[in-house]
């Protein structure tokens, strides 16, 4: 989820291994770092993740829910006119940033590039371009542990 304080963007789990870092930081130190294709379709568990608010006014067709996931949003993008509008206007030529652990077959979470991996999905693309962040990297970018 992202939160923006004296407009910075951050991004935060309730994961505490992972926490509140900064995104801005996270960028800086990566510039230069070549990208990695990953085919969409293995980043398919990652499109279930917790991650936007539902739009004010809108009620979730399941129940109470308070967040929207990206499939959710590829099912009924009137759950958050706002996120599908970012997800349009996501522009494909930035990789997203992932956690991706040696010992894992894909990355494990997104930490920077949602709406672009909602849009690959929609877009029905192959590939996606990533930067791998590993976890001494976010301990330098942490603004905050939970």
């Amino acid at each position: 989820m992202y939160l923006h304080r004296a407009e910075k963007p951050i991004v935060w789990r309730d994961d505490p291994s992972i926490g509140i870092l900064d995104i801005e930081k996270l960028w800086e130190i990566t510039r230069n770092r070549a990208s990695i294709p990953v085919k969409v379709a293995d980043m398919d568990p990652l499109l279930d993740a917790d991650i936007w608010g539902l739009q004010e006014g809108v009620e979730f067709p399941e129940g109470e829910e308070e967040f929207i996931t990206p499939r959710d949003l590829l099912r009924d993008n009137r759950l958050s006119p706002e996120h599908w509008a970012k997800v349009m206007k996501s522009n494909m030529d930035y990789p997203i940033l992932v956690i991706w652990p040696d010992d894992a077959a894909a990355p494990v979470d997104v930490l920077d590039g949602f709406h672009r991996l909602t849009k690959a999905v929609f877009e029905e693309r192959e590939i996606i371009l990533v930067i791998p962040i590993t976890k001494a990297e976010m301990d330098l970018v942490r603004v905050r542990v939970e």
